[in-house]
């Protein structure tokens, strides 16, 4: 166990130290470059903001459920050889370029998103329906993820009070750094403190926030009230809720992939665990339950993981929301660059927590039944025990609903950005930020309340890494007309271009000749019109 760990951690620091900085030099970061955060400053979404409040704040909004169920489901399909592979590879050569370039191109063109960007490169058409795309995705995303974080209220209704008590510490970590000017160290501490304290209360008391309804009321009710978070959150200046929350939210997240750490250095040592899941085996679950055909490993295996090695979803927070907070360009290497590859350790820690702790009949179990986030949970408890006791299953349940509602606040806002572009190339004007994210919240609001979205979520892994190979693309293109070295991205991206059009193709098939099944059939036929036309 510790071996794979002390192995898979120094392939990620060579990633950071060696790589990431060949790789600065390619895109020509230079701290004496001037920031939009600085010149277009407006209290709102341009802000100025130190570095390290800054990677919390993006780390914690690229960090979605993601990097934990995309490598479970993954190892449950074909075992942990191949899933840790790409995880560490991916992580370095792509899903950290794809992150890092995203930035820095934005903080060279005023803090415009990367799909904005794509106009001047691609040309108007297909720039179009790259927005088109993008708004349609993060649409998914605010519904799967309302939906996904309210369950998780009603079926472990501890967590509520913690969860509230974080956006309440974040506005008055915001008033203590920007109102009182306290020391960011001391205002830590003081936010800390308080939902420390909430959290204590909540597990150790069993103080919870249970509806007077039935579950599945419930569970609507819940998303309503996250949505309307989410609409408030996207209106407010960033410094307000989103900035400060996301960083205070960020120590939750670092506080697990550190007990996941000790945990694994604590068994390592003093335990004898044993391997449970194979090196590699496909298993009944990336076979079809009718036909039996089996889902081959390249292209799905790619699909899958998804965050814990790339993620589209990364380029839009990158260039929609943290390029117009990086005080200095410099720093552009240790939030984007930085933050993928503490993803892709997270990923190392649950790959790592399942392999050695839950066996892998049980692992195949809880993944046909669609339990991925229980099978994390007993898991990453198991792994934790020795520091949380009986506290481990909860508290992994706390941690991934941190990642859950920082995703959903994050897209709501990026999608406001997005749509407010799409109103702009069509009518040349502006639309009101309250009107254009009263409309996005409807649209994933129907989409949560209706269930469609438990139709659309196995294609979103798809849908996410075209937005990847879609962004890479338009990096590759800018960085050869600017004359700079752009195979960094030109082969990440023809690999990502290659690997999402042999995804569609497959499921194209598989659902129109195998396994028939008009949603889904659809929903991959409108990804193959649309990367069609967007790479033409």
């Amino acid at each position: 166990m510790i071996l794979m760990f002390l192995v898979s951690l120094g392939v990620l620091l060579m990633g950071y130290f060696l790589y990431a900085s060949y790789v600065s030099k390619v895109l020509g970061v230079n701290a004496q470059n001037p920031v939009p955060s600085v010149t277009k400053r407006d209290g709102v979404d341009y802000v100025p903001t130190n570095k390290f409040i800054l990677f919390g704040h993006h780390f914690a909004s690229i960090a979605g459920a993601g990097p934990i169920l995309g490598p479970i489901i993954a190892m449950s399909m074909y075992g942990w050889g191949p899933t840790l592979i790409w995880v560490l590879l991916g992580g370095i050569f792509i899903g950290a370029v794809h992150d890092f370039s995203s930035l820095v191109i934005s903080v060279k063109n005023d803090g415009r998103s990367i799909f904005d960007i794509s106009r001047d490169v691609l040309g108007k058409f297909s720039s179009f329906f790259m927005l088109l795309f993008v708004f349609f995705a993060l649409i998914i995303v605010i519904a799967v993820f309302s939906a996904y974080t309210a369950v998780t209220f009603v079926s472990e209704p501890r967590i509520v009070i913690p969860t509230f008590v974080i956006l309440l510490a974040a506005v008055f970590l915001s008033l203590l750094i920007y109102k009182f000017k306290l020391p960011l160290v001391l205002s830590t501490i003081i936010g800390l403190f308080v939902i420390g304290f909430s959290v204590f209360l909540a597990f150790n008391f069993g103080i919870s926030v249970v509806l007077p309804f039935d579950k599945e009321t419930s569970v609507k009710v819940w998303i309503f009230v996250l949505l309307f978070y989410s609409y408030i959150a996207s209106i407010v200046p960033v410094s307000l809720i989103l900035q400060p929350r996301d960083y205070l939210n960020s120590y939750i997240l670092f506080l697990g992939i550190l007990s996941g750490i000790m945990g694994i250095l604590f068994f390592g040592f003093f335990d004898n665990v044993s391997v449970k899941v194979p090196f590699f085996e496909v298993s009944e679950v990336a076979k079809d339950p009718v036909s039996g055909l089996i889902e081959p490993i390249w292209p799905v295996l790619f699909i899958t993981v998804a965050c814990g090695a790339i993620s589209g979803f990364h380029s839009l927070v990158a260039s929609g929301t943290t390029s117009k907070q990086i005080s200095n360009e410099k720093d552009t290497k240790f939030v984007g660059y930085g933050s993928m590859i503490t993803e892709s350790l997270l990923s190392v820690v649950v790959i790592l927590s399942v392999v050695f702790f839950l066996p892998f009949s049980d692992l195949i179990s809880f993944v046909k039944e669609g339990k991925s986030i229980p099978a994390f949970g007993k898991s990453f408890g198991e792994l934790t025990s020795f520091l949380f006791g009986g506290w481990g299953l909860s508290f992994a349940i706390l941690m991934i609903n941190g990642f859950m509602l920082t995703t959903l606040d994050t897209a709501t806002r990026i999608s406001r950005f997005v749509f407010e572009e799409i109103f702009r190339s069509i009518f040349t004007n502006k639309v009101s930020k309250y009107i254009s994210t009263l409309l996005i919240v409807f649209i994933s609001g129907y989409l949560a309340l209706s269930g469609t979205y438990i139709a659309i979520w196995k294609m979103f892994g798809t849908a996410n890494q075209l937005v990847a190979a879609l962004a890479l693309v338009v990096i590759s293109v800018y960085l050869l007309k600017k004359g700079s070295n752009n195979f960094i991205t030109l082969i990440p991206g023809i690999f990502m271009v290659v690997t999402t059009l042999g995804s569609i193709l497959f499921y194209l098939y598989k659902y129109a000749f195998v396994s028939f099944n008009l949603t889904f059939l659809v929903i991959t036929f409108v990804l193959f019109i649309i990367s069609i036309t967007c790479y033409l």
